[in-house]
């Protein structure tokens, strides 16, 4: 998924491109009207928009283009991110978004309906010179409706329910000799679109795009959250919370060494799925529950009241863990397991004045590189530490070739927050259907947790670990090999990578342990600092037994040989840290800490 500032930026830039097209041909005799088609033409086949609102706007560079009547900015975490806006019972109140005329659209877009209308309502309304096209209504019993203007289009959706996040798509292209296509799809929350509910391949319309408008369009009242819209020119898949780049040979886990067990009181994770939102068929969800409208999950504050210094600890369970204690990784009955951890820092830069935002830990017992299939539980603690920012959202995807598929999300409907400074620990339990992913074979899973920090913009960690997956499906790798990657990805600065090649720890080494690593940047700049040590505690600013440091911006393959002896029986952890020195003062971090005993 392409990040929304770039979005805007490539917009504006094609724009510009084509401005200047047009003065160089108009400047060599070439016909104005002739070139200004082209150029609107152009810009038709570039339209490529997401709509998150995360700037905390309405309209904007992550907004639509206008608001009419009283839309509501929510900034409760309703659906996506923090913002999503709202139409809050009243007729008349929609958004709308105006591009260039295009033959061919996708629109898409998260819809949660907190009450069913009295009447009919149209909440989606694609048009052309002010003329309606494709267009979905609400029924009053909540049941979806595709029509053409206002000619119905296939049978309605079965009834949608109060409460539950769902995502809707529009596609409608032009064409003549009645080869025009209308198609309405309809999903639970973050499933991929299976096939439409609702379609036709033989109206005879030949007006192109060139509005959007989302809310209550007409006379009748909507109470309904909108979030996520994008409009392109192919149907999205399941949204990512930020760019992720084709792959690549490489290997994730973060640093710190998981605590002993506590006693604290657990909090519940909700399960239940709503039941399924058309008679069409399409893959099921069994274990991925939409938000309910009261908070699902207690808040970071309230559990961090004890919290008072950068030494403190706070600590929630999750009552559904799968095993009493998630951090002992044999009492999980399956596919062995290994506790992991995943983090993501942005921190400001020695001897500059950047903005510090702390990191994120993402830690687990988890089955690496084993077989699995089925539901996958997972009891995952996330660690913020010196982080001032809101966490939204976990999500677990499973990368394949075709793509990332969510298995697995939790939106908090109260966003989790620690006090700064301090440590504040949440433990989440999701159960991950794999039987989601198309594939079978080595896939990886990426597990994000996504924070709004108080600068406007976004820190997300992230994984790339490996499993077998045996469902049953066609045999497709992922990656050539095994590896694990822990990663880091801010706002503006992408992602800084830390990358275990070979060498994973899987058995009590002694005598003479080789690893092959590498610190990686996927944008510009480079790596500013490739760290590896053993039993760092980097709160204390203590980097432990460095076994290797540079400052060098080469990103290549290392090898390493280690002398386990050195550092005493018993478990030890086993860090690389990537850093990213970026201009603005700040320097953005992805961290793999791997867990290794020596006997």
């Amino acid at each position: 998924m392409t990040h929304p500032s770039f979005i805007h930026f490539t917009r504006g830039l094609k724009v510009l491109v084509s401005i200047l097209c047009v003065l160089t041909m108009a400047a060599s005799g070439a016909g104005v009207q002739s070139v200004m088609a082209a150029s609107v033409a152009e810009q038709a086949a570039d339209l490529n928009e997401e709509i998150t609102f995360e700037d905390g706007s309405l309209t904007g560079p992550n907004g639509m283009d206008s608001a009419t009547g009283n839309v509501v900015l929510d900034n409760t975490s309703m659906i996506q991110g923090v913002f999503s806006a709202y139409i809050p019972n009243v007729d008349s109140t929609y958004l709308q978004e105006d591009f260039a005329g295009t033959d061919d659209l996708y629109v898409s877009f998260y819809l949660k309906l907190i009450s069913l209308p009295t009447g009919t309502v149209r909440l989606a309304q694609i048009m052309h010179e002010g003329k309606t096209l494709g267009n979905l209504i609400l029924r009053a019993d909540g049941a979806l409706q595709l029509r053409h203007g206002s000619k119905p289009v296939g049978a309605e959706t079965a009834p949608l329910t109060i409460g539950a996040i769902y995502r809707l798509a529009l596609h409608q292209r032009q064409g003549a000799d009645r080869n025009t296509v209308l198609e309405g799809y309809l999903a639970m929350q973050d499933e991929a679109f299976g096939e439409p509910f609702a379609s036709t391949t033989d109206g005879n319309w030949k007006s192109p795009a060139d509005r959007l408008r989302l809310g209550a369009t007409d006379s009748t009242a909507l109470d309904a959250a909108f979030d996520d819209i994008t409009l392109g020119l192919e149907l999205p898949t399941v949204s990512e919370p930020s760019p992720t780049p084709a792959p690549t040979n490489t290997l994730a886990a973060p640093t710190e060494t998981p605590p002993p067990p506590t006693a604290t009181p657990m909090v519940s994770t909700p399960t239940a799925t709503p039941p399924p939102p058309t008679s069409t068929p399409r893959v099921s969800t069994p274990t991925e529950a939409a938000p309910s409208a009261t908070p699902a999950v207690a808040t970071a504050t309230q559990a961090a009241t004890a919290v008072a210094s950068a030494t403190s600890t706070s600590t929630q369970q999750s009552a559904t863990a799968a095993v009493a204690d998630p951090t002992n990784c044999a009492s999980y009955s399956g596919p062995k397991r290994v506790f992991m951890d995943s983090q993501a820092w942005w921190t400001t830069t020695p001897g500059k004045t950047g903005t510090d935002h702390g990191h994120v830990h993402t830690s687990t017992c988890f089955p690496l590189h084993q077989t699995v299939s089925g539901i996958v539980p997972l009891d995952i603690r996330l660690t913020m530490h010196n982080n001032p920012g809101k966490l939204t959202s976990l999500t677990i995807y499973i990368n394949t070739d075709s793509g990332g598929t969510i298995v697995a999300r939790k939106v908090f409907n109260t966003a989790l927050t620690c006090p700064v400074p301090g440590d504040c620990q949440f433990w989440v339990h999701l159960d991950a259907d794999t039987t989601k992913a198309p594939y079978d074979g080595r896939q990886e899973w990426r597990i994000r947790p996504w924070i709004n920090e108080p600068d406007g913009k976004t820190m997300v960690g992230s994984t790339a670990w490996q499993t077998y997956l045996a469902n049953g499906k066609p045999k497709n790798d992922y990656r050539a090999y095994d590896l694990v990657q822990g990663k880091g990805w801010y706002t503006n600065a992408g992602y800084a990578v830390a990358r275990l090649d070979s060498g994973f720890p899987f058995a009590p080494v002694s005598g003479s342990w080789t690893i092959k690593y590498r610190c990686e940047s996927y944008e510009a700049p480079a790596v500013s600092e490739c760290l590896v040590t053993v039993d760092p505690n980097f709160h204390t600013n203590n980097k432990g037994t460095i076994l290797f440091q540079t400052t060098s911006s080469s990103e290549s393959q290392r090898t390493l040989t280690i002398n386990p002896a050195q550092f005493g029986p018993g478990a030890h952890k086993l860090v690389i840290r990537a850093s990213v020195a970026q201009l603005s003062g700040s320097t953005n971090a992805g961290v793999l800490a791997i867990p290794f005993t020596v006997p």
